[in-house]
């Protein structure tokens, strides 16, 4: 930009050559526009601004204000919601920025809570005593959970353990349970327990406060889907749990914003195994918390396109025209267009695997070829890319990125890897049983779009 910039409005950059123009790299943009002068203005407009709010604080805390106008203050700065879980939901993994959290198995029924650090590309066990061998309660990374598996996710300050359940497992009185650890597994604490019928959906949105947790019916009527959808927030302190929204309808949690929650729910037409899967209808729409209003974003049928949400952002695939299209959830309707399909690609069906502000990867799926085709999108250019890795094998199941682990890195599972553990069956006899666990590498994003297998391994230690 210069001294002065290139003029108000008249970036250049900011048209597909920089992500995220309009929040995580405006001042660069507001340095080519208004140039040096400019940004030193915007600093120092930025001290004046800071210096303002200290004063203000200042004179608050020697005001004679009661304590519950003070309280409501701060609930609504803090009530800033956000998605802490993936697009596929709740998995047996979970990631940050230097380390990933994994559910690895133990033994029937029971996991080891284990770390990834990228930097040394080890999996070790949330176990500080030597010589532990991770198969008790006096483990802290030892977890006991019902027979329908676990997930962890994360909110950046503190661990947290989902366990389901179904039929059997309710019989037994081992109900879906939710707790929070520390990121070291220590200070394990149970925060909720749901009741007969229920479980969760691995859906969760988060305030600095408190979870917002989606929880469905076990049971699933005669349309293969569940009938109750319950919002509770749950205090990440004490647990203190409250019913803040009951659809009652065919709804699944699928993003936040602001104050709002958003669901995608679905209508289908006759009963399971009995309806052209072309006229499922799909409604988008995002729910106030501090109203309670509803709000449509978009509609569309199966046959018409399919969609992923991050933040404020859905990216889309329009089935009519092999699209990909951008939109926000205050403007649905609207679409920006992002890449064309080529016309030589056969589809049927789109399943959006993994998004972050650098890349968008998605699968096209032809029914009746057992090939499915990977695609992946580097969005700061809008440039399309087909994925034929060869570690992508029919093996792996789940997203195979897993999580973008440096601003230039991916996690993905590249394989898989069969154990052996002795475990006591039914009939109380002693034996030894196969299960099969992922193999996890790096692999830095423009190797990732440019087919190159030069993945790191992440190394196991038992």
């Amino acid at each position: 930009g210069g001294l002065f910039g290139l003029g108000l409005g008249k970036s250049r950059q900011k048209y597909f050559y920089i992500p995220e123009p309009q929040n995580d790299f405006i001042f660069a943009i507001i340095g080519e526009e208004l140039g040096l002068v400019g940004c030193i203005l915007v600093i120092m407009l930025f001290v004046i601004l800071g210096a303002f709010f200290l004063c203000s604080c200042s004179s608050e805390s020697q005001s004679n204000l009661p304590d519950n106008s003070r309280n409501e203050s701060v609930q609504l700065n803090s009530n800033s919601l956000k998605m802490i879980t993936s697009s596929w939901g709740a998995q047996e993994w979970c990631g940050t920025k230097d380390g990933f959290y994994y559910l690895n198995r133990a033994d029937q029924n029971t996991y080891n809570i284990s770390y990834i650090d990228y930097v040394s590309c080890v999996m070790t066990p949330l176990c500080s005593s030597p010589n532990c061998l991770h198969k008790d309660d006096t483990c802290s990374a030892y977890f006991h959970v019902p027979n329908c598996g676990a997930a962890v996710f994360t909110d950046g300050d503190y661990l947290y353990i989902m366990t389901f359940s179904d039929g059997t497992a309710e019989r037994n009185n081992e109900f879906p349970r939710l707790y929070r650890i520390d990121k070291d597994g220590s200070n394990r604490k149970l925060l909720l327990e749901l009741s007969q019928g229920e479980t969760f959906s691995r859906y969760v949105a988060a305030d600095e406060t408190a979870l917002y947790v989606n929880i469905v019916g076990s049971e699933l009527n005669q349309q293969g889907i569940s009938d109750v959808c319950i919002v509770q927030k749950v205090d990440i302190n004490d647990g203190t749990a409250e019913t803040i929204l009951n659809l009652s309808t065919n709804a699944q949690l699928c993003g936040a914003h602001g104050d709002s929650l958003v669901f995608q729910s679905v209508d289908i037409p006759g009963e399971l195994g009995d309806f052209d899967l072309k006229n499922i209808k799909n409604r988008l729409y995002e729910i106030s918390l501090s109203t309670k209003q509803q709000k449509d974003i978009l509609t569309w049928t199966n046959g018409e396109s399919s969609c992923i949400i991050e933040g404020e952002t859905i990216f889309s695939l329009d089935y009519s025209d092999s699209t990909i299209n951008k939109r926000t959830i205050h403007n649905g309707e609207t679409k920006n267009f992002v890449c064309q399909i080529p016309d030589d690609v056969v589809y049927d069906k789109c399943i959006f695997n993994y998004l972050d502000s650098q890349v968008l990867i998605f699968d096209l799926i032809e029914y009746g070829n057992p090939q499915t085709r990977r695609f992946a999108i580097s969005l700061p250019n809008s440039q399309l890319h087909e994925i034929t890795l060869g570690f992508l094998n029919s093996e792996v199941s789940y997203p195979y990125v897993v999580f973008s682990s440096t601003i230039d890195g991916l996690l993905v599972q590249c394989g898989t890897q069969q154990f052996e553990e002795e475990g006591i069956f039914s009939n109380g006899e002693m034996d030894t049983f196969t299960y099969t666990e992922p193999l996890f590498g790096i692999i830095k994003t423009s190797d990732y779009l440019n087919n190159e297998n030069k993945i790191q391994e992440i190394n196991r230690i038992d």
